[in-house]
C-alpha cells in the first residue's frame, strides 16, 4: 500500500525557464490486495452466474448456493474448474484460479456423494424388457441388493419380479460387488420374471 504523499514544487534547474509541479494525491492509493474477493463466472445449464469469493475461502458455500439456485441437493452439484472436479474444501487459491476462468456446473440427475467415496463404484443396470439402462453408484463392500432396489424403484417395477445376472450368471443380491468380482463400469443384466 502506498503511503500518503504531499504536493511538492520541484525546480528542474535555476537557469531553466519552466518550473514543474508534481502533485500526488494525498489520499492513500489502494492497490489490489491478494485477499480481495475473486469474481468467478459459473456456467450452469444455460445460464451464466456470477459469484464473489475470497481467494482463501472453500467452495462449499458456492456449491450450496448453486444447489439452491438450481433447486437440487448440494450432493447433485458438480463444479468443474479447468476440466477438473472442484471439491468443497478447495479454494480459488489452491486451484490457481483467476477472474478469467469460467467454471462449469453440472447437475447430476440423481444425488450421490459430492466426492465419490474410494470404495464406491458405478454400475450399469440394463433391462432388456424395458430397453432401459441406469447408472447407479454402489459400495464395493455392501450387498448388491441396495443398488438393485434403487434400479427397480427408478423403473417403477416390483423388486421381487426382477432377476439380476452378471456375466451370464444369476447374482446373489446378498453378495457384495467385491465378492462377485464386479468392477467400476460393469453391466448387470436385469430381466423381468413372468
Amino acid at each position: 500500500m502506498l503511503e500518503r504523499v504531499t504536493c511538492q514544487d520541484i525546480i528542474l534547474s535555476d537557469d531553466d525557464s519552466t518550473d514543474s509541479l508534481v502533485c500526488l494525491d494525498e489520499s492513500p492509493v489502494s492497490l489490489p490486495e491478494e485477499d480481495d474477493d475473486l469474481i468467478l463466472m459459473v456456467q450452469c445449464q444455460s445460464r451464466m452466474l456470477k459469484y464473489s469469493i475470497p481467494q482463501d475461502k472453500p467452495f462449499a458455500e458456492i456449491l450450496e448456493k448453486l444447489a439452491q439456485e438450481c433447486g437440487v441437493e448440494a450432493s447433485q452439484v458438480m463444479l468443474l474448474a479447468k476440466e477438473q472436479p472442484v471439491q468443497p474444501e478447495d479454494t480459488p487459491q489452491s486451484l490457481a484460479l483467476s477472474s478469467a476462468d469460467i467454471l462449469d456446473c453440472i447437475i447430476r440427475k440423481y444425488a450421490g456423494p459430492s466426492s465419490k467415496a474410494a470404495n464406491n463404484i458405478t454400475l450399469r443396470f440394463q433391462c432388456a424388457n424395458k430397453r432401459s439402462t441406469e447408472s447407479i453408484e454402489v459400495a464395493l463392500d455392501e450387498p448388491l441388493q441396495k443398488g438393485a432396489k434403487m434400479f427397480a424403484e427408478k423403473l417403477g417395477l416390483p423388486f421381487s419380479k426382477l432377476v439380476y445376472k452378471f456375466d451370464g450368471e444369476k447374482v446373489q443380491l446378498r453378495s457384495t460387488p467385491e465378492e462377485l468380482g464386479i468392477e467400476d463400469g460393469d453391466c448387470v443384466d436385469v430381466s423381468i420374471r413372468s
